[in-house]
């Protein structure tokens, strides 16, 4: 634990920092959690390669040693509402040892999870987390610190691996964790897919390795809520007990008594049945009105939807080597003679079309840009450029326009995300992430507002099923020009602005907010290969109480648009927004931290608490 100076004259008393109902109570101490990446933190072995949990584990920190404590016990309860997992975790530790411990909580978090509550409990001791603006927690920080709190510093990681440092565990002392996060269940070729990390001990060579666990200790249940019929539910990893509704549209998995050793992680799939469309609506209320989520269920296999004719726009970022090329070479053999495409990449200052404009795509025209793409070497045009090009050039009618730029971020950034937001049109944009080290955060950034996927094709692999695959599916919608409307309801903020086509193996889910009464029933209006197309979809049953995700993943989805219009328009309310969202969700963003408060003053008498008079902080707290 850190102590330092501190003078009451050099920053602004903790009372005036924040809120009276963000305080902690009495005989409290002082916690934050920001996201950074971790410091000090050793590694096990020097081969380890990082820290890289099996499942969630507190860490007996010694030096440079780490030893994991035991893990006697986890519970896991899932709530999934169309494709977004709420996920609450309990874990309990013990401290073996004659001594007090300093421990490190490492847990591995889903892609694009967010952590939305976390609490420790040791013996009388309660750590919770609340969210703060990020320069108003590092000041209650540094206050904290300067008192003589145990004022210590939680931090999530990136996006996949969530940290929590605690001092002082008491000897023999038991520890709960409890952490609560959501996420997106990610769907593979039609297959919905959530994971649950239950391998007791670290990932890799060089770590500790932690003790095998007795055969009844882990409790898991998972409950399904689609608004459309499931067809199967089925785990490669366990024996499941399965109770579904006679609709099928929920269902109820627990681990069967005789499978709840965690010898392997859990895996869970559920797939829609073949059919119509079926948009399912959830809603969450709230004291001005609520938040709504309407969820798609991706179609079938593309191979059952009708093909549409496209107009393929390469566009190639002045960055691309020659190995970034490769999969326009492979999308270009996937195209069909009714099909159109043409080139543009750098040359010099300007952006060219190597093509001369759009030409069909026949065999001798393919094979003839694939011979001249392995030759390109361009330069000078940045992808902001490129990108403008590409979306200005003459379109085509009847044809479904696709614009693929292949990009590794890193050039002239701002200018491609001020492009797909300014200058889309009818077109989609599907960004190719190439290079060893492309940032996904523009790549990703710049398909969603072109309402497209991002791709990632295999390095140092041939990525031709990779580009076929994507060809295939692309050309086969099953909804595109995506709207909603209400009748009789103020629906608003609606996100994402840009509603991405409905094609196979890709759910479809917009939130967005109403005002007063809920709306009866929203309308999806699209367009298929038959001609436009309308449905009314009412809201399914409520959510388990305190369960539902659905106010959260609105309030990501606008905090992740807000972020993309600030990256290319300069303007200082969208980081106030952006914080002000994060603040009333509790949620962290680049603006935010997290405060904790632990319920008692010190761990030297953890059966006691001190005085409200001998809390440094007594004065002024409620």
């Amino acid at each position: 634990m850190e102590r330092g100076s501190f003078s009451p004259a050099a920053e602004p008393a903790l009372s005036d920092l924040v809120p009276p109902q963000s305080l902690p109570a009495r005989d409290e101490e002082l916690w934050i959690i920001e996201k950074a990446a971790p410091k000090g933190l050793p590694a096990p072995a020097a081969d380890a390669g990082g820290l890289a949990p099996g499942s969630g584990m507190l860490l007996n920190v010694r030096g440079a040693q780490l030893t994991p404590f035991p893990l006697e016990h986890t519970d896991v309860r899932a709530d999934i509402r169309g494709c977004i997992a709420s996920v609450s975790v309990r874990q309990r530790f013990a401290n073996p040892s004659h001594e007090a411990a300093d421990a490190t909580y490492v847990f591995p978090l889903p892609q694009n999870a967010a952590v939305t509550e976390f609490v420790m409990t040791i013996g009388r001791r309660h750590i919770r987390g609340i969210v703060r603006e990020r320069g108003e927690a590092e000041q209650i920080y540094r206050q904290a610190r300067g008192l003589g709190f145990l004022a210590l510093l939680m931090v999530q990681d990136g996006p996949d691996v969530f940290f929590q440092r605690v001092a002082n565990i008491e000897p023999g002392r038991q520890i709960d964790v409890d952490i609560c996060y959501f996420h997106a269940v990610p769907c593979r070729d039609g297959w919905f897919e959530f994971n649950f990390p239950l391998i007791a001990g670290p990932r890799g060579s060089g770590w500790p390795k932690a003790g095998q666990r007795g055969g009844r200790d882990v409790e898991l249940a998972v409950h399904i809520d689609t608004g459309t019929p499931i067809e199967r539910v089925e785990s490669p990893s366990h024996v499941l007990m399965l109770t579904a509704a006679a609709d099928k549209t929920t269902s109820d998995v627990t681990l069967a008594p005789a499978d709840r050793i965690a010898n392997a992680d859990f895996v869970l799939r559920y797939k829609f049945a073949d059919g119509p469309i079926r948009p399912s609506l959830f809603m969450e209320p709230d004291g001005d009105g609520g938040t709504f989520s309407l969820f798609l269920p991706p179609p079938g296999a593309s191979a059952g939807l009708p093909r549409r004719p496209l107009e393929m726009v390469f566009a190639i970022d002045s960055g691309t080597d020659t190995a970034g090329v490769l999969p326009i070479v492979r999308a270009l053999r996937g195209l069909k003679p009714e099909d159109t495409f043409q080139i543009i990449h750098g040359s010099g200052s300007s952006p060219r079309s190597m093509t001369g404009g759009a030409v069909t795509a026949t065999a001798e025209n393919t094979a003839r840009y694939a011979d001249a793409l392995a030759r390109l070497r361009s330069t000078g045009a940045g992808t902001g450029e490129i990108l403008r090009a590409a979306l200005a050039a003459p379109h085509e009618d009847g044809r479904l326009r696709i614009v693929c730029l292949v990009t590794d971020g890193r050039s002239n950034a701002r200018e491609a995300l001020a492009a797909s937001a300014e200058a889309l049109g009818g077109a989609r944009i599907v960004t190719i992430g190439v290079g060893r080290d492309p940032d996904k955060g523009v790549i990703e950034a710049i398909a969603r507002m072109g309402r497209g996927p991002a791709v990632y094709p295999p390095i140092g692999e041939d990525p031709a099923a990779t580009m076929a695959d994507l060809i295939e599916r692309l050309s086969r919608p099953a909804l595109t020009d995506i709207a909603i409307a209400s009748k009789g309801a103020d629906i608003s903020e609606v996100f994402p602005r840009r509603i991405p086509d409905l094609i196979s193996g890709r759910a479809v889910l917009v939130t967005g907010r109403y005002r007063s009464a809920p709306p009866a029933a929203l309308t999806v209006r699209g367009t298929t290969a038959s001609g436009p197309r309308e449905w009314t979809v009412s809201p399914g049953a409520g959510a388990p109480a305190g369960r539902s995700p659905v106010a959260s993943v609105w309030a990501r989805m606008k905090i992740a648009d807000l972020a993309s219009q600030a990256a290319y328009r300069p303007d200082p309310r969208l980081a106030d927004e952006i914080k002000q969202v994060a603040l009333d969700h509790g949620l962290l963003s680049r603006y935010t931290a997290v405060i904790c408060v632990d319920s008692l003053s010190g761990p030297s008498a953890p059966d006691e608490v001190r005085p409200a008079s001998a809390h440094p902080l007594a004065g002024g707290l409620k």
